[in-house]
C-alpha cells in the first residue's frame, strides 16, 4: 500500500524496509569476511548492492520490472557468479575447479545476456537455481558427505531455508496487504542467509590458520 510523504508517493514501504535490512545484513557479513575471504565476501557485497537498490525500485514506481530494478538484478547475477566461485575454491582437484569456475562465468553471461532482454525476474530465480541451488549446494552437499563437517551443513540448511524465499514469491505467499509475499520472502531469505553464513565464516577462518 503507497505511502504519501512530503508530496511524493511511496510505494510498498514495508519491501522497502525489510530490503534495507537485508542490504545492512550482507553489508556486515561483507566487512566481516572481506579480509579473508574475497569471493564470498563480493557475494554478500553485490547482494547488498542489489537488495539496496531492490528497495529504491520497490518504492520508485508502482511497476514490477521499471529500471532500477533492473540495476539491482545485475548485481544479483553478480553475487551469485561470486558465491558460486568460492563454494569451487573449496574443491581439491584443480580441473574441476577450472571446469567450474569457467561455467559460472559463462553463466553469468547468459543470464545477463537474458535480463537485458526481457528485464523480469524470470532470469534472476533460475539464475540462483543453478548458480546457488546446483553448483554452491551440490559442491558443499559433496563435503557434507565426504567430511562431515559443521561449515557445511550450515551453509547446505542455509541455501535450503534460501530457496523457500523462491516458493513464497512463486506462490505469493503473504500475509497481508501491508506485508506482502516480498516481505515474507525477505524475512526466509534473512534467515537463509545468517545461517549460510555461520559456515562460510568458519570456511574464512580456515583459510586465516593455513
Amino acid at each position: 500500500m503507497p505511502l504519501e510523504f512530503l508530496g511524493v508517493r511511496i510505494y510498498e514501504p514495508v519491501t522497502i524496509l525489510t530490503n534495507f535490512i537485508l542490504t545492512g545484513m550482507c553489508w556486515y557479513f561483507f566487512k566481516k569476511l572481506k579480509a579473508n575471504d574475497r569471493n564470498w565476501a563480493l557475494f554478500f557485497l553485490f547482494l547488498a548492492c542489489s537488495t539496496f537498490f531492490a528497495a529504491i525500485g520497490h518504492g520508485y514506481a508502482d511497476s514490477l520490472d521499471n529500471p532500477v530494478k533492473f540495476v539491482a538484478r545485475i548485481f544479483a547475477i553478480l553475487s551469485v557468479m561470486f558465491g558460486g566461485v568460492a563454494s569451487i575454491r573449496t574443491l581439491t582437484n584443480l580441473r574441476s575447479r577450472n571446469i567450474l569456475t569457467a561455467f559460472m562465468f559463462v553463466q553469468s553471461l547468459v543470464f545477463l545476456s537474458w535480463l537485458i532482454a526481457v528485464n523480469t525476474f524470470v532470469p534472476i530465480k533460475l539464475n540462483s537455481v543453478v548458480g546457488l541451488g546446483v553448483i554452491v549446494l551440490g559442491i558443499h552437499l559433496y563435503h557434507l558427505i565426504r567430511e562431515k563437517a559443521a561449515r557445511d551443513l550450515w551453509i547446505v540448511t542455509g541455501i535450503v531455508v534460501s530457496a523457500s524465499a523462491a516458493i513464497v514469491n512463486t506462490y505469493q505467499i503473504g500475509l497481508s496487504a501491508n506485508f506482502t509475499y516480498h516481505d515474507v520472502g525477505h524475512v526466509v531469505m534473512m534467515a537463509g542467509l545468517l545461517i549460510m553464513y555461520q559456515g562460510i565464516s568458519k570456511y574464512a577462518l580456515s583459510y586465516v590458520e593455513k
